[in-house]
């Protein structure tokens, strides 16, 4: 699990950072120029939603952008917290194509749909029960992803983040609070 976050946030910090912003673009040649967008975490608070239960969820994503077209890589980490049965979890490195909307000068609303990789692991068991792994598959999946920012900052956003991952192991729904630094001033 810490191989997956480590390998996501070194993608983004070298993808990322290494790029600087030299102000606003004033030429339509320097329009269509690819480069770093923003990167976001959803942290503390998130949360996650199966078939029978739920749980805390830790997502970072960096987006890059080329034009008005914006491409997404995104990597995630959920487990359960009930303290009377073993834990079920999740991990996810997705690759999203997406679109934003502006809705008003500080609030914009973005959709994204993709690719990855999906593994979820489920034990069973319970608290005087011997705990035992049912589940411990990877897969393909199609995730979908929407933010509802608000600019707060000149680079700064906060807003709400909504995600499903649809695979054959075990569909999840992610939701929560984004905490977003913007590579650009608005």
């Amino acid at each position: 699990m810490r191989s997956y976050f480590l390998i996501t946030f070194l993608s983004l910090s070298v993808f990322g950072f290494g790029q600087e912003d030299e102000g606003k673009i004033t030429t339509d040649t320097n329009k269509s120029k690819f480069r770093t967008r923003s990167i976001s975490f959803m942290a503390p608070l998130g949360f996650y939603l199966e078939d029978a239960t739920g749980g805390g969820a830790f997502e970072i994503d960096g987006t890059f952008e080329y034009g008005n077209h914006l491409f997404t890589l995104m990597g995630g980490y959920g487990e359960s917290y009930d303290l009377f049965a073993p834990s079920n979890s999740f991990k996810q490195v997705n690759v999203f194509y997406g679109r934003e909307l502006r809705i008003t000068r500080t609030i914009y609303l973005e959709g994204h749909a993709g690719t990855g990789y999906f593994s979820y692991k489920a034990l069973s068991g319970g608290f005087f029960t011997v705990v035992s792994e049912d589940v411990n598959e990877a897969t393909v999946g199609l995730p979908i992803m929407g933010k509802l920012r608000i600019h707060t900052g000149p680079r700064f956003s906060i807003g709400l983040k909504f995600g499903v991952n649809i695979n054959s192991v075990q569909t999840i729904k992610t939701f929560g609070i984004s905490l977003q630094w913007n590579n650009s001033k608005w």
